[in-house]
């Protein structure tokens, strides 16, 4: 990993924008604050406007009008993981947390310290010399350019946390905002707890904002439970669905390759599994609100 950092730079300041511009104190984040935990569950619903008005891209206190988004239909679901439990856990013996994107699914692998959050692996394509997402403690006017390669491709990039603040969306006011400028060409929107995934982005009157639904607690993740029997199955699985559909399930070899996919209406239906290799297996449902789960179906040889 390359870095040059810079504290307390010049902040963007736009005197003209609506919006509340404040003090410089804001939300500091760290690897004990800013990371979500093992077991960590969401479901994201997006919403888009091209004309939100002009918002304070510095300071704190900001308040940043979002009300006037719509949702564009477009449904996302992560699951954070021990890192042992991707499928691609081999590649990575240097990860310390995982992150299950659905549909898809697409894993990511993250290295967390102290010092950095850094991305060093999207499936089984490795981040070389890692791509950091934040440097700890992060605050209001630090700013970090990292160097990494993917593909033998380089990538070089550049983040500010310019501005804090409070985001008006219309299923409520979303507190302790951050604002991070990044390459000078995007203004991403993160919670403070949460720094690997943006909640939305801005760009001079356009907004997507995702909506998150966090699924906490025992009683809602036994309610997200997929039923799956027989087990082993030889010839059809049957899948037991915790949603009304209609319901995209697919079945994903440990290498994460989709074998089968359908969308159903529920509240079961059926895998044909016959020549499939005998194994583990992974089947994957998102609803239309994109709420997702998993459960493990095992394959055995027909006898």
């Amino acid at each position: 990993m390359h870095r040059s950092t810079l504290h307390c730079t010049t902040l963007l300041t736009l005197a003209s924008l609506i919006g509340r511009s404040g003090t410089l104190e804001g939300q500091t984040l760290t690897a004990a604050n800013s990371i979500p935990a093992i077991g960590h569950v969401e479901n994201r619903t997006h919403y888009g406007g091209m004309n939100v008005g002009l918002w304070s891209t510095s300071g704190s206190g900001n308040i940043w009008d979002a009300s006037s988004v719509q949702w564009d239909g477009n449904l996302r679901g992560f699951l954070y993981h021990d890192p042992g439990s991707s499928p691609f856990a081999a590649l990575y013996p240097q990860a310390t947390l995982s992150a299950q994107q659905l549909p898809g699914p697409i894993w990511y692998h993250y290295r967390v310290d102290n010092d950095r959050v850094e991305l060093i692996g999207t499936d089984g394509d490795e981040w070389v010399d890692g791509r950091t997402l934040a440097e700890f403690p992060f605050e209001l006017g630090d700013s970090f350019t990292d160097q990494a390669t993917i593909v033998g491709i380089p990538w070089t990039e550049t983040r500010e946390y310019v501005a804090s603040g409070e985001l008006v969306t219309p299923w409520g006011v979303i507190p302790d905002v951050v604002m991070v400028y990044v390459n000078g060409n995007v203004y991403e929107l993160y919670t403070a707890d949460d720094i690997l995934e943006p909640i939305g982005n801005y760009n001079m009157g356009g907004a997507g904002i995702w909506k998150v639904d966090d699924i906490t607690g025992t009683k809602d993740l036994e309610e997200l439970v997929l039923g799956i029997w027989p087990s082993p199955a030889r010839v059809l699985a049957t899948v037991s669905l915790p949603f009304s559909g209609p319901v995209e399930v697919q079945m994903i070899d440990q290498t994460g390759r989709v074998l089968w996919s359908d969308r159903v209406m529920g509240p079961t239906c059926e895998i044909p599994v016959a020549g499939v290799q005998q194994g583990v297996y992974t089947v994957v449902a998102v609803d239309c609100l994109g709420r997702s789960t998993t459960g493990r179906l095992v394959v055995a040889l027909q006898d």
